[in-house]
């Protein structure tokens, strides 16, 4: 991936890698656009995937997950997220 560092970007996303072997990691993302992105996820070894803990755009129950309850992301690959908002993804 290529930084955006467009004047009328307003977005922000912090990868960190736990282990090697890009087996587990998180994704902090912030979005303060008044409009929605589409971010890239990175790519994962073995059988790991990238769940969702945290989404501030989601109503609750759905906005935060209780740990070990995160959900599995249908697309692995990109995660929309929408204006205003953070989200906390988890790779294991």
């Amino acid at each position: 991936n290529q930084p955006d560092l467009d004047e009328n970007n307003h977005f922000l996303g912090l990868y960190y890698i736990a282990e090697s072997g890009l087996e587990k990691g998180i994704y902090l993302l912030f979005n303060s656009a008044g409009r929605p992105v589409n971010v890239e996820l990175p790519s994962t070894a073995g059988n790991a995937r990238w769940y969702r803990a945290m989404d501030t755009s989601l109503q609750a129950p759905n906005d935060f997950a209780d740990p070990g309850k995160e959900k599995r992301l249908r697309n692995q690959k990109s995660y929309r997220m929408k204006g205003h908002s953070a989200a906390l993804l988890i790779m294991k």
